[in-house]
């Protein structure tokens, strides 16, 4: 694990990042829906994750505490699959603040790992409750402006079906943010093996 001075408050999440076999599917997602000229800030490769928990501006002090609950937990869990499918967005396509991919077969697994870990870190103390239940999606654009809206929905709506692939689910991670003018840089702070 990393160590960071106790005082350090850092941006943290859990996250399943995306395999690199998947990511050059999405990629092709990505470079059909461009054309549509709507300002999307897309996510990068390296950057693909389904989000299980964000916990934001945090003190380094809380890692080992929060690693500690996250070990208990994914020993809980045993290994399972996930098949990517189908586009949307956030509210919805005509008023697209987040462009993502969602997931079919194994949803229901991913859903009952990130509510444990949502669950269980409420009732530590570590981090409040989400007021929105989970939803497994893979964000790959975040859109800022209004610009080209419909052009944008109905690019989003010509890949409902598209099949991204399977990926097996078998760890999980808690990640560090930092925000930079060019795009955040994520690092891996602790890896946790699922069924260990």
């Amino acid at each position: 694990m990393t160590s960071f001075a106790p005082d350090e408050k850092l941006r943290l999440f859990f996250a399943l990042p995306l395999a690199e076999a998947l990511h050059e599917p999405v990629a092709e997602v990505q470079g059909r829906i461009k054309p549509c000229r709507a300002k999307v800030k897309w996510v990068s490769a390296e950057n693909l994750h389904f989000t299980l928990k964000f916990l934001g501006e945090t003190p380094a002090a809380l890692v080992p505490s929060l690693s500690a609950e996250a070990e208990r937990i994914a020993r809980a869990h045993e290994p399972f699959e996930i098949a990517i499918r189908g586009a949307g967005a956030f509210p919805r396509p005509q008023e697209a603040r987040a462009v993502w991919l969602g997931v079919t077969q194994g949803a229901e697994a991913l859903c009952a790992l990130a509510e444990e870990l949502e669950e269980s870190l409420d009732r530590a103390g570590l981090s409040p409750k989400e007021k929105r239940a989970f939803r497994a999606h893979l964000t790959v654009g975040r859109n800022k402006s209004r610009h080209r809206l419909q052009e944008l929905a109905d690019a989003i709506n010509a890949e409902e079906d598209v099949q991204i692939g399977a990926m097996p689910v078998s760890q999980f991670v808690l990640m560090r943010s930092q925000l930079m003018p060019e795009g955040p840089i994520y690092t891996v702070v602790e890896t946790f093996t699922l069924g260990s």
